[in-house]
């Protein structure tokens, strides 16, 4: 850790003599040339320097069983999961450079004297108490004992700080939070900064990930009775480019191309949208997942129809994913309809090769495998977040949420699920929940009234796959509650392969002669799901009605604490590895 530390230090000493982001209002060039911390602007600019993302992580989708890039798998999901591992080195050094720089201001604070007045002196303790406690969250929840430290380590120290058992650490990042929470505001006139909420809101998931759900659940109690938040009256609309503001938003960074901040969309459009890959798909798990509108699983619900997957089916479903086929009973679709998806029909039905626009136009259907060899492997894209205005330039800009109070609320119920101390309240959250996404929708959303402790936890768990898809918290759900040697390991499936044709020819390919032409499409059966939400697609495969795209190997020895950076380990002879690394 000799040339990690030293790393910091110097990233550290760049962030306080020069450091903002794209975040900052004013020019940084006029600092005190005896101390950086001269005015309450230099800490302010020093501040919004925490405000980075790689500081407040959340997952990627690509670790769970929710999303896949057609027929790759990562080091995660193959279990290979090493200690060079050059993601997890990655995040290992922005947390603690997160972490360092947050000391930097702490220390700072404590030496600014009258500096600044007391009212704006207890918001900048509050709000970096808050990042460091973010910071060494994840490191805890994901890697276990780390090095702890308050202060910078001298240059021969760094060489031999030892990892820090995680109880210690998560009784510190409590106080932080508990502190944060005291002298955060509750809200801000313009710009938004972290809250008294956002403390609380974090400690509750902290809380949650590690198994102290009475901790969780008030914290999330505390959030809760700020009465500062509320559920956004759309889900569709939460997730679109022109909602920049809503009140169930806790913590988002902005994108736009002033902040240099949009990302590209290529690999999540259809291919009929012009620069579209339709390289990542949702997978066939994420849509046998949630319920059918009456509050049952697929397997168990006489309204699932695996021919029109989509029909019945959960309202947020049709928002997480682009829908086909026949959506409800008696409307005028059936299995070969397309859905209107920013602009372009999406179809991936193999007979539907080609469109005739209203123009009179004739183009090719390149959603369908019958003509597109990289067409979406499994037939399923993302629909969530995605508008027209991501199809302009293939360069997304909608907030980048990293907590809403959607997830306060289900952490509490969970929580006090986990407790067995069930009332009122927890379906009262879970239903408020599930009646705002039923809220765009011609159905009547499916009261929850159980007040059983096992089924009331099935539920919980199915209502926080659907209402969190695409948002990063997928992956510790499946860790906390230990589940990964079986959602994380196994085969993955999607459509058999067809002979590409031309826009209105007939489709050929085993595609065709083994799913269409026996009336197979989409599924041929209805997995069965078990107690946990998996789905079961073996059937399906033993008929030959779909086919392998890759095989899924967590390693459940080692994988559910990531390792420790190798190069850190060999400038850190202190530096244990965690078992089977």
């Amino acid at each position: 850790m000799k040339t990690r530390f030293k790393y910091i230090l110097f990233i550290a000493v760049l962030c306080c003599t020069y450091g903002c982001n794209d975040l900052d209002l004013a020019s940084l060039d006029k600092a005190n040339s005896e101390s950086w911390y001269a005015t309450q602007d230099h800490f302010r600019y020093s501040l919004n320097d925490l405000y980075s993302s790689s500081y407040w992580r959340s997952d990627s989708d690509f670790w769970t069983d929710d999303v896949q890039k057609r027929t790759s798998v990562d080091e995660v999901l193959s279990g290979n999961l090493s200690a060079e591992w050059g993601s997890g080195k990655n995040i290992w050094f922005a947390l603690y450079k997160g972490i360092s720089r947050a000391n930097t201001i702490i220390t700072e604070l404590d030496n600014s004297g009258e500096l600044l007045a007391e009212a704006v002196k207890n918001q900048f303790y509050g709000e970096a108490y808050v990042a460091k406690a973010v910071c060494f969250s994840y490191l805890i929840t994901h890697y276990g004992d780390v090095p702890y430290y308050d202060e910078f380590p001298g240059i021969e120290e760094s060489y031999s700080v030892p990892r820090t058992d995680m109880n210690t650490i998560k009784a510190e990042v409590y106080r932080l939070y508990d502190e944060a929470a005291r002298l955060l505001p509750e809200s801000y006139d313009d710009i938004v900064y972290a809250t008294k909420g956002v403390a609380y809101g974090y400690k509750a998931r902290t809380a949650l990930h590690l198994g102290d759900y009475d901790v969780a659940a008030q914290a999330a109690k505390a959030c809760m009775d700020l009465g500062v938040y509320e559920l956004h009256s759309s889900f569709r609309e939460l997730f679109l480019s022109s909602t920049r503001t809503s009140p169930e938003i806790m913590l988002s960074f902005p994108r736009a191309e002033e902040f240099d901040s949009k990302f590209s969309v290529n690999w999540w459009m259809p291919r009929t949208v012009p620069g579209g890959y339709a390289g990542n798909n949702p997978t066939w798990q994420l849509l046998a997942g949630f319920y059918c509108r009456d509050g049952l699983p697929i397997d168990e619900s006489p309204l699932f129809d695996p021919h029109n997957p989509f029909k019945d089916r959960d309202p947020r479903l049709l928002e997480t994913l682009i829908p086909f086929g026949k959506l409800t009973e008696g409307d005028d679709r059936d299995e070969m309809s397309g859905f209107m998806h920013v602009g372009y029909e999406y179809n991936p039905h193999p007979s539907v090769t080609g469109f005739v626009l209203a123009n009179g136009d004739e183009i090719l259907n390149k959603d369908t495998r019958a003509t597109q060899t990289y067409a979406s492997f499994n037939g399923l894209l993302r629909r969530k977040g995605i508008d027209e205005e991501w199809a302009d330039d293939m360069r997304a800009d909608p907030n980048d949420v990293r907590m809403r109070y959607a997830e306060v609320l289900l952490t509490y119920a969970e929580a006090k699920i986990e407790l067995n101390d069930i009332d009122q309240s927890v379906l009262d959250v879970m239903n408020a929940i599930r009646e705002r996404g039923y809220a765009d929708s011609e159905f009547d959303y499916p009261q929850i009234t159980t007040t059983d402790q096992a089924e009331l936890r099935k539920i919980v768990r199915i209502e926080r796959r659907s209402e969190f898809v695409f948002e990063g918290l997928r992956y510790m759900d499946i860790i906390r509650w230990r589940l990964a040697e079986k959602a994380l390991v196994g085969n993955a499936y999607g459509l058999l392969t067809a002979t590409p044709v031309g826009k209105f020819e007939e489709p050929q390919g085993e595609l065709v002669d083994k799913v269409v032409n026996q009336g197979h499409w989409f599924w041929g059966l209805t997995p069965e799901i078990d107690e946990d939400g998996i789905a079961d697609f073996e059937p399906l495969l033993q008929n030959e009605m779909c086919r392998v795209l890759f095989i899924k190997n967590f390693d459940a020895s080692k994988q559910y604490l990531f390792p420790i950076p190798d190069a850190d380990r060999k400038l850190n002879e202190s530096l244990t590895q965690n078992p089977g690394y």
